[in-house]
C-alpha cells in the first residue's frame, strides 16, 4: 500500500515524492514549489497576472499578485507526505535492526542456537 501511496504522492514534473511546500493549482493538480517555479520560468511567467499552463492538463492559470508565494499550498498533501516519510524511515530502522539477527549463511532470522553461537563469536573477538 505504501508503494502505491508513494506513487500517488509524486510530483508529475520531477517524478519524486512531493517536497514541501506543495502547490495546488486551480485545476487541482499538485506540484513541488520548486517544480512550479521551474515551470513559470520556462513559460516566461514572472509577474502578477501573467498566464501559465498546468503541465498536466494544460489548463490556463493566472499568477496571483504575490507571484509564486501567492499560489495555494496544499497542506493536506504535505501532511500525508510527512506521515509517509516517517513511516518509511521507521520501517527502514526496523529492517536494519532485524539484520543484526539474520543468519548470514541462511538469510533468515536466527534461532536460539544461532544467537548463542553469534554471541560466543563476538565474545571471543573482544
Amino acid at each position: 500500500m505504501e508503494v502505491q501511496l508513494g506513487k500517488e504522492l509524486s510530483c508529475p514534473v520531477c517524478l519524486d515524492v512531493f517536497s514541501p511546500p506543495v502547490i495546488e493549482l486551480c485545476c487541482s493538480h499538485n506540484y513541488c514549489k520548486k517544480c512550479i517555479h521551474q515551470t513559470l520560468i520556462a513559460q516566461n511567467c514572472n509577474k502578477p497576472q501573467d498566464k501559465f499552463i498546468c503541465p498536466m492538463c494544460r489548463k490556463v492559470n493566472i499568477l496571483p499578485d504575490k507571484g509564486l508565494n501567492g499560489l495555494k499550498r496544499n497542506m493536506f498533501v504535505e501532511n500525508v507526505v510527512a506521515i509517509l516519510k516517517e513511516r518509511t524511515e521507521s520501517n527502514e530502522a526496523k529492517q536494519q535492526a532485524l539484520k543484526e539477527f539474520m543468519c548470514p549463511d541462511h538469510n533468515e532470522i536466527m534461532n536460539l542456537v544461532g544467537l548463542v553461537f553469534t554471541f560466543i563469536q563476538m565474545s571471543r573477538k573482544e
